[in-house]
């Protein structure tokens, strides 16, 4: 099974309006973007400014409500990559696009930036009149729910979020004015994690979106379901002995037929767990049980057969 020498991030573009200026689309964007700043971006003056550390909270509670709903450990905030973050942020928010190679040429370009993007999940990079406010556990919900990917057909955002082995974070967001016209936002999220733990990682086997009772807040219509599968707690590259290539997948609700299954995506590339199955079902109903069946998973060269249950609640 192929291994990367890396690991590859993901970007995710936010809608923008087009309405002009001042004909009132989205009136509020800068009053409540200015809300979530002690010091106040500029990124027309390549100046970062400070979030308030209650937005910085916000993005860690939100990401360990969701870890804890699969069974995952809490993950702990790095203070020491704040200015990195925030540098990332400002550079994509100044020059209206996200990459995680960003070239020196770009406005407010800095080394530190440039290598935080190559490590991190990155979204916004929207510049225009009117855009839609978004909070920081918005930013942390869409890269789960990962129905707005543009880099990739998949959900590498979410399995960096649900990875078992993820121990550190560090959140940046720069949103302002880059001219007199136009506003531009973009988010950032480093991802630290170590190959190899002293402690082994803690979490179940199965890692499934959704599962369990599940918060509809959690929970996109038309998100791609998942599964991963943590068979190796001591190092991640053990834990590519898992193929789905040959899997069965049912999904029945209580109330009738086997779903429809289309969209089937496998893969073992090292995006958080070096394995995956994603599929879709279609429109779920909410407050239904959904009882999944993955038949002929091979795991280490062995199959097996895996089942569990989610319905989205209120």
């Amino acid at each position: 099974m192929a291994v990367l020498s890396r690991p590859v991030f993901f970007m995710l573009a936010l809608a923008a309006g087009n309405a002009q200026a001042g004909d009132g689309f989205y009136p509020d964007f800068q009053k409540l973007s200015a809300a979530l700043y002690q010091q106040q971006p500029e990124p027309a003056a390549c100046r970062a400014g400070i979030l308030h550390d209650a937005q910085r909270q916000q993005v860690l509670d939100t990401l360990n409500a969701i870890r804890k709903l699969h069974g995952l450990t809490p993950v702990q905030y790095e203070d020491g990559e704040q200015d990195a973050v925030m540098q990332t942020a400002l550079l994509m928010a100044a020059n209206g696009r996200i990459d995680h190679a960003p070239p020196p040429q770009w406005r407010c370009w800095t080394a530190i930036a440039a290598k935080t993007a190559g490590a991190s999940l990155l979204s916004g990079g929207v510049t225009a009149a009117n855009i839609a406010f978004h909070t920081p556990e918005q930013d942390i919900i869409v890269w789960l729910t990962d129905t707005e990917a543009r880099s990739v057909a998949g959900i590498g955002h979410r399995r960096w979020l649900l990875d078992p082995f993820l121990k550190r974070i560090a959140y940046g967001r720069v949103s302002g004015a880059v001219d007199g016209r136009n506003q531009s936002v973009a988010s950032v999220l480093k991802i630290m994690r170590p190959e190899k733990t002293a402690v082994p990682a803690i979490g179940p086997e199965l890692i499934a979106y959704p599962v369990g009772d599940y918060p509809a807040r959690f929970y996109t219509e038309g998100a791609p379901l998942s599964v991963a599968l943590m068979i190796d707690a001591g190092t991640k590259s053990g834990n590519a002995a898992v193929d789905f290539s040959q899997t069965r997948i049912q999904v029945v609700p209580a109330s009738g037929r086997p779903l429809r299954v289309s969209g089937v995506i496998a893969d073992n590339r090292f995006y958080g767990l070096p394995n995956s199955l994603q599929f879709r079902t279609g429109a779920l109903i909410a407050g239904e049980r959904y009882a999944v069946t993955l038949e002929n998973v091979r795991v280490q060269g062995q199959p097996k057969t895996y089942r569990y249950w989610f319905r989205i609640t209120p």
